[in-house]
C-alpha cells in the first residue's frame, strides 16, 4: 500500500482499501487475502467510462463509500464514479465539468478538492470540497448537485442553517 486514504467494509466482510498513490481499489477478502480490486498497475490516469474497474485507470483517488445493494462511490480527482455491484462496471456520475454553482445537473458539475464522501438511505451522497469549504449533495434520483453545509468561507460559525455555516478545512 502506498499513501492508503480511506476505507470501506461492506456487510459480507470484505475490505476495500484506497491505495491513492498506486491509484489502485485493493480489496481484503474476510480470510485476509489481499488483492486488486480496481484500477490498472503502473496506470494513473483516466481512460473514460463503461470500463470493468479492473481495466479502468484511476486518478488520484482519494475516498470511497459503498451503499446498501454493493455499488461502490469512488472520488478521484474532480469526480465521482459509480462502480456498479453486479457488473462493476465504472461509470463517472459526477463532476469533471464546468460549473462550480448552485443546482446543477451532476456531470456538469466542477468539484474543487474533493475529499470525502458519504451516503444515506434516501439515495443522496455527501462530498466535502476542502479548497472551497462546503460539503455538497449529490441527489442520485435527479442527479443534481446542491450545497448542503458551508459558505465557501474558511471559518467557524455555530447554530446557523448548515448553508450559512463557515467551515475549515
Amino acid at each position: 500500500l502506498y499513501s492508503p486514504q480511506s476505507v470501506w467494509v461492506e456487510t459480507t466482510g470484505n475490505i476495500y482499501i484506497m491505495d491513492t498513490s498506486n491509484c489502485k481499489i485493493r480489496l481484503v477478502s474476510p480470510y485476509g487475502i489481499i488483492s486488486s480490486f480496481g484500477g490498472v498497475d503502473a496506470s494513473c490516469g483516466s481512460n473514460g467510462d463503461g470500463n470493468p474497474i479492473t481495466a479502468t485507470w484511476l486518478s488520484s483517488p482519494k475516498s470511497m463509500w459503498g451503499d446498501s445493494i454493493g455499488n461502490l462511490y469512488v472520488i478521484e480527482n474532480s469526480a465521482i464514479r459509480k462502480i456498479s455491484s453486479g457488473t462493476r462496471i465504472a461509470t463517472r456520475i459526477a463532476g469533471s465539468g464546468s460549473y462550480n454553482t448552485e443546482n446543477v445537473t451532476a456531470t456538469t458539475y466542477y468539484f474543487s478538492n474533493p475529499w470525502s464522501i458519504w451516503g444515506d438511505t434516501q439515495n443522496n451522497l455527501y462530498i466535502s470540497e476542502t479548497s472551497v469549504h462546503i460539503v455538497k449533495k449529490l441527489n442520485l434520483l435527479n442527479n443534481m448537485i446542491t450545497t448542503f453545509a458551508g459558505n465557501r468561507t474558511a471559518g467557524f460559525i455555530d447554530n446557523v442553517p448548515a448553508t450559512r455555516a463557515e467551515l475549515r478545512s
